[in-house]
């Protein structure tokens, strides 16, 4: 009796610790998955945020200084004096210099963190005719018509990508950012997305008026 006692003991022993891993692997899996989360919303709110922060600072700049916005080296006016030619921008730590991001350049980032790079394009597109694509005020004729202008602003976060190399993603940035006039293009977004980068990608439509 003693023995098959000893037995009993040992078994309901060994369930019980069982049953106390299985708790444990549960913990442990929710614990991860809840990290999991709290990482994602974090990256999709640093990529939102610097998406937005280029828009927020192209209506910025053109309400503050419409004329130098106008300007050839202006953010607007670079793209409504050379219609159908993307204009690419950089947002750094001390604002957008032209030209397309580099990652290798620390410079070429958004923050002292070196974290999230901003791509800013801004396109005045043609119509058929090539043309430069205008915005008609409801009541007027061409000559009043304000010019159209698109930014497209996509932010990547090179760190967190385990799927896309650093390379991968400076070809991605090095595409063009439009493909409205020819869909088979493969545009910045496109090849991000096939890569398994994490960016956020933000597209607005201005009506500038302050080039007249």
């Amino acid at each position: 009796m003693p023995q098959r006692e000893s037995g009993m003991a040992l078994i309901a022993t060994l369930v019980i610790l069982l049953v106390v891993t299985m708790l444990g692997l549960t913990a442990m899996r929710a614990g991860l998955l809840n990290l999991s989360i709290a990482t994602n919303s974090q990256v999709d709110n640093l990529l939102f945020r610097g998406s937005d922060t280029a828009l927020l600072m192209v209506e910025n700049q053109v309400n503050a200084d419409p004329v130098a916005a106008a300007s050839a080296v202006g953010l607007v006016g670079s793209a409504t004096l050379a219609p159908g030619i993307e204009q690419n921008n950089c947002l750094t730590k001390t604002g957008f210099v032209a030209g397309n991001c580099t990652l290798t350049n620390a410079s070429n980032f958004m923050s002292a963190r070196d974290a999230v790079a901003v791509k800013l394009t801004m396109l005045n597109p043609t119509r058929a005719d090539g043309e430069p694509a205008k915005v008609l005020t409801p009541g007027s004729d061409d000559t009043y018509a304000d010019d159209l202008v698109i930014a497209i602003s996509t932010s990547v976060l090179p760190a967190f990508n385990s799927a896309a190399s650093s390379s991968d993603i400076q070809a991605c940035l090095n595409k063009p950012s439009d493909d409205s006039k020819d869909v088979t293009v493969e545009t910045t977004t496109d090849c991000l997305s096939k890569a398994g980068a994490a960016f956020t990608t933000t597209v607005q439509e201005y009506a500038f008026s302050g080039a007249k």
